[in-house]
């Protein structure tokens, strides 16, 4: 009696494969249920199936009720739609009900869980502008969960090296990313691992890794190769007439690069011909609410050009503009920015301030490229080696 006891105690406990079988039907039941894909309607249905499943205590329906809130998780993961309030109280949920079924951290076969749901702290955090606590709660989740599960192939290092990426570390994410086979990643990480790499190899100064990701066509993935182009000819006017209206890239991630790679450049008169920033942004079709702090660096570069201005006032309104991007994750249109910065000063003369621009943008380049490249892309080389960067004194600013 007491050994048929400890038996259906015994089949009642977690396991990865009862863990695995839950997931995969609740991947099923979405698939059926929402062919479309549907994200708003899959979290009402996944928050309906945690709900009723409150008060069923025993083991395998608590079981159930957590992988339903692992799935909303990367739910949110991939699509958003969660609160950071919410988020925090789902994970707070699943510890609950892993530490009352015996999954504890670190000596669980299952304690890799744990590092699933520290990952959700570490895109709360990412998504909040937090990059350094967003990276951290991250490798903390790959400390704690060392003995990834079956579902999780892949996905660490992809996460590992957004993170990575967001931090400023290009050239570490991209060796990241280039340890894991392509072919054994999902076609969703796949699509992650290219649209990343793109963005490490730019970032890092490895223009020449930028064919690697972009075999997949894809509007993103040509824009980041007619960028490569533009940093190894000097040349933004093919970037600019790209992103023109009508042409293939005229949208605003893409305008802005291409409007801060032109001011960065030793040619004003190339930035100058085209649109300004202030009249596309009035146009219906353009959106820069996602790049506000950006926007407004580039356009403040714009209209710092504009002499009906005292130059003491625009030096102002530059500095506050810059100021807004403090803590910003790293981008190629956050590097940009401080290199046209960098560049606008110089050409005034604020040779001082131009110090602090280019030699924060000297440094981002630098790190990003594991050291190789204090400019990554090729547009700031002449004012860096110009004696007033080095502290030697003054001179006419090209």
């Amino acid at each position: 009696m007491a050994k048929t006891a400890k038996k259906v105690r015994k089949a009642k406990r977690w396991t990865r494969a009862g863990v695995e079988r839950a997931l995969a039907s609740i991947a099923l039941q979405l698939d059926t249920r929402f062919p479309a894909g549907e994200p708003e309607q899959r979290l009402k249905f996944l928050h309906a199936r945690i709900a009723e499943l409150e008060d069923r205590p025993a083991p395998l329906r608590q079981l159930l009720r957590f992988a339903y809130i692992l799935t909303v998780l990367r739910l949110d993961a991939r699509s958003g739609g969660l609160t950071p309030a919410q988020v925090r109280s789902l994970n707070a949920l699943a510890r609950a009900l892993l530490a009352t079924n015996g999954v504890n951290p670190g000596t669980s076969i299952l304690g890799v869980l744990y590092a699933e749901l520290q990952d959700a702290d570490s895109l709360v955090a990412a998504r909040a502008g937090r990059p350094l606590r967003a990276a951290w709660e991250h490798e903390l989740a790959q400390y704690a969960g060392q003995r990834s599960a079956p579902w999780q192939e892949g996905q660490p290092a992809l996460d590992s090296g957004r993170r990575l990426l967001a931090l400023g570390q290009a050239a570490l994410a991209l060796e990241t990313w280039r340890g894991l086979a392509a072919g054994g990643l999902t076609a969703e990480q796949l699509a992650d691992w290219r649209l990343g790499g793109l963005d490490a190899a730019c970032l890092s100064g490895r223009l020449a890794d930028v064919a690697a990701f972009a075999a997949a066509a894809g509007p993103q993935a040509e824009w980041r190769r007619l960028f490569a182009a533009a940093c190894a000819g000097r040349d933004p006017a093919a970037l600019l007439r790209a992103t023109a209206k009508g042409g293939a890239h005229y949208r605003a991630a893409a305008i802005l690069e291409a409007k801060l790679f032109a001011w960065a450049g030793p040619s004003q008169l190339v930035a100058a011909e085209a649109s300004p920033l202030k009249a596309l942004a009035r146009r219906p079709e353009l959106s820069f609410h996602g790049e506000r702090a950006l926007f407004q660096l580039a356009a403040q570069v714009e209209a710092g050009y504009e002499a009906n201005v005292p130059l003491a006032m625009r030096l102002a309104a530059l500095g506050r503009a810059l100021e807004r991007l403090e803590g910003a994750s790293a981008s190629v249109a956050l590097f940009l920015a401080w290199a046209a910065a960098g560049r606008f000063l110089a050409r005034h003369k604020a040779f001082p301030l131009a110090r602090l621009a280019l030699g924060h943008y000297r440094g981002v380049c630098l790190a990003a490229s594991g050291g190789a490249s204090a400019d990554v892309f090729g547009v700031v080389t002449d004012l860096l080696a110009r004696p007033w960067f080095a502290g030697a004194g003054h001179e006419e600013a090209a």
